[in-house]
């Protein structure tokens, strides 16, 4: 290998390993000044590629020239300017890798794919590369196109029958949970589930193949295979809760140690259910910031916060646990409103509305993106309404009144209909008052709906392709597919296999909410 492959190589390897976003440009200008902060994920995948690069390279001079080497692929002319002799398999494929990644990593997966699909090509053997491709197909909604990668991970052959490769043995546990994933994401339900059954044959603590099978039997209304044991660690001297026949003249300690602020206002009802198991007293611990919305909520006596030593308890239980442990099914669910706004609140915001008769509707459009990979911060975003669905959100005979603080000017121009009460909100307290003056709320998939629905408020929800599991499956015919096991005021609008947005899904919600 040349002096010059050498000096970049390393170069490449430095800079990849620190931040993959800059790796492009040192085969460039071979620069290695960096000064920014590592991130895991980008770490993880720079050393994985390199790595493979290394063992590309141990054999570079036998490996055969590549027809597509012969020639600069067409998108290169639109990259910054290589030495010719670098335009040729592996080492361009390194460039074009490094550019992709860094994409990646900047959420911006549209255009990472048209740099990782041309890195592929390159590096036929970068099964890090591959996986990575599928992972941003997975991120933009391109689940048939993930599906072929991971199938030719596994082994699959093109027109071969899943059973028939999952017979034959797999040996990329990794890819075949990670196709599992995508076939739920494609409605493939069962074939998910034979994948995690594979995976977890051959590895029975695997704990993504046990979460995503869980998952996956929520979804489908099977509650009793479903619902995960979270790890908990019970309070000094606490013993967990075992079963609900463990219930009866117990004081139970309910720890909301687990999920967002929507996941805590959907778990509190099981208070209620262990009320009916004749439980002598439930007590809630919640983050400081729910503690004061939780104080009157049906079926809890006592809340105090997480880090706080709770009251004397007999026993203890993860909130989000509770359907597994009660071994509840989805028509066991208490469904009566039990989370209620302070009065002196909903008079205080039901003096700052419009008293003209008009039907009033809030609306959420933005749902929370606070996640630690930029894949699945990217999921999440396909739960959020962009600025061009936005403007579908009119509803005739209404007024709008925005239930989230503040917006933005890109919102406001999308949205000249929406009044945004801007006076300063005391989190979900408000929220809620400001909710009880409505007719009805339209909403995303986040905890706005959650808060809206556990107070009885009639609710349209949103949902993208991609749901989350405990709204059910939306197959034709499915029981739950306009409506929700957990709250019976939701009405539920779901994007439709090839809408290439949540326009629609807005004009059906609209449309059925001026009625």
């Amino acid at each position: 290998m040349s002096t010059h492959r050498a000096a970049l190589l390393v170069t490449a390897t430095l800079v990849c390993i620190v931040s993959p976003t800059r790796a492009c440009d040192s085969l460039v200008t071979e620069s290695t000044s960096q000064n920014y902060r590592p991130e895991d994920d980008a770490t993880r995948w720079g050393r994985a590629l390199m790595h493979e690069l290394r063992e590309l390279h141990a054999r570079d001079e036998k490996m055969p020239q590549q027809p597509w080497a012969e020639e600069t692929p067409p998108a290169a002319a639109s990259l910054p300017d290589i030495a010719p002799e670098f335009v040729s398999a592996p080492w361009h494929g390194l460039y074009l890798a490094t550019k992709g990644l860094g994409l990646c990593r900047q959420e911006k997966f549209e255009e990472a794919i048209r740099y990782l699909e041309q890195a592929v090509m390159f590096l036929l053997d970068s099964r890090t590369l591959k996986i990575e491709l599928a992972m941003a197909y997975n991120a933009t909604g391109q689940e048939e196109a993930a599906c072929r990668i991971y199938e030719e991970l596994i082994g699959m052959n093109e027109g071969e029958e899943l059973a028939t490769a999952l017979q034959r043995g797999v040996t990329d546990q990794d890819a075949l949970c990670n196709l599992a994933y995508t076939y739920t994401r494609c409605g493939r339900a069962d074939d998910a589930m034979a994948c995690y059954r594979s995976v977890l044959t051959h590895n029975p603590d695997d704990e993504r193949a046990r979460l995503g099978m869980q998952f996956t039997e929520i979804k489908a209304g099977a509650w009793q295979y479903g619902w995960p044991e979270m790890p908990y660690e019970p309070p000094s001297g606490g013993r967990q809760l075992a079963c609900k026949e463990d219930v009866a003249g117990k004081r139970v300690l309910l720890d909301a140690c687990h999920g967002g602020a929507g996941d805590i206002f959907q778990g509190v009802r099981f208070g209620q259910t262990l009320k009916k198991l004749d439980a002598q007293e439930v007590i809630l611990r919640v983050p400081g910031y729910l503690q004061r919305i939780m104080h009157g909520c049906v079926g809890i006596d006592k809340v105090c916060t997480l880090g706080d030593e709770p009251p004397e308890f007999d026993v203890c239980a993860p909130l989000l646990s509770l359907p597994r442990i009660l071994e509840l099914s989805p028509d066991e669910i208490p469904t009566q409103p039990y989370l209620h706004a302070d009065p002196v609140v909903v008079d205080e915001w039901r003096e700052k509305f419009t008293q003209d008769g008009a039907q009033k509707i809030g609306v959420c459009w933005l749902s929370g993106t606070a996640y630690h990979t930029p894949h699945l911060r990217a999921a999440a975003k396909m739960r959020t309404i962009g600025p061009q669905e936005l403007k579908s959100l009119q509803v005739k005979g209404a007024t709008l009144y925005s239930l989230k603080q503040g917006t933005s000017p890109e919102e406001r121009a999308a949205l000249p209909g929406v009044k945004t009460p801007e006076e300063k909100r005391r989190g979900f307290i408000d929220a809620l008052g400001i909710i009880a003056n409505m007719h009805k709320v339209i909403t995303v998939d986040t905890s706005i709906a959650h808060l809206a629905a556990a107070s009885g408020k009639e609710v349209l929800l949103l949902l993208p392709r991609q749901a989350d599991c405990r709204w059910m499956e939306d197959q034709d015919g499915s029981e739950w597919q306009n409506r929700s096991p957990w709250y019976p005021t939701i009405r539920i609008f779901r994007q439709k296999p090839g809408e290439p947005d949540m326009c629609n899904a807005i004009k059906r919600a609209c449309e059925a909410a001026s009625r």
